[in-house]
């Protein structure tokens, strides 16, 4: 079985306030983007990692992984995070991919562990989301910015990365979102409107998204 991971590093930063690109910042000795890559390596679980990198960034997006010791492959991104993962997937389809991990260059605290129970089940059920509980009093807001519903906590969760799948499905499921000229917020909702169901397992509180400058202080 051919296991491949995705990282997502194309985004434009634009919410850390002129601190320029999150993933190349360093955290603890080491980039972001380096400590989002590293858990994936050390698992010596996947046979292909690709990274994504903005127009003109690629030689910082190899600068930034130097340390890493695996043949990584640089694919250039798109306008958004998910023409970016499309770009990767077509990448990944020379090389007859089985199962593939989509994970955040902006989430630097992911362990190995979750990563191991991403990929379980994925294998054992086509795909897999990371989820924890909500903290917060979930709304849906009014066009106008009002409250219009009020959600119940207890059904609401907070989705992850990285989400894995099936290779041959989540990548039809990109293509066909190419081609109805629809965007949506991550993969696992493209799964679940051009596949069936997206299957969770629990989550790590700890794997925050990196996205503004004070969630670099984060322990």
């Amino acid at each position: 079985m051919i296991r491949s991971a995705i990282i997502t590093a194309a985004g434009s930063s634009k919410r850390m306030k002129g601190r320029g690109k999150k993933e190349f910042t360093k955290l603890k000795g080491r980039t972001v983007l380096e400590r989002a890559v590293l858990p994936f390596v050390l698992s010596e679980e996947f046979n292909f990692i690709v990274v994504t990198f903005p127009e003109g960034k690629e030689d910082e997006m190899k600068k930034a992984l130097h340390h890493i010791n695996f043949p990584i492959l640089y694919v250039q991104g798109g306008s958004s995070r998910q023409e970016s993962v499309y770009n990767a997937l077509v990448e990944l389809k020379k090389v007859q991919c089985d199962v593939v991990l989509i994970h955040d260059g902006a989430r630097p605290h992911i362990s190995e562990d979750l990563i191991m129970r991403v990929l379980s089940g994925t294998i054992q059920r086509g795909n897999s989301t990371p989820v924890v509980p909500s903290v917060s009093a979930m709304k849906i807001l009014t066009e106008t910015g009002d409250i219009e519903s009020h959600l119940i906590r207890t059904q609401t969760v907070s989705a992850q990365t990285p989400q894995g799948f099936s290779f041959q499905e989540i990548l039809q499921a990109h293509y066909k979102a190419l081609n109805d000229e629809s965007s949506f917020i991550d993969d696992s909702e493209i799964w679940s409107v051009y596949v069936g169901t997206a299957h969770t397992v629990k989550g790590d509180p700890n794997n925050i998204k990196i996205t503004y400058p004070q969630d670099l202080d984060h322990k």
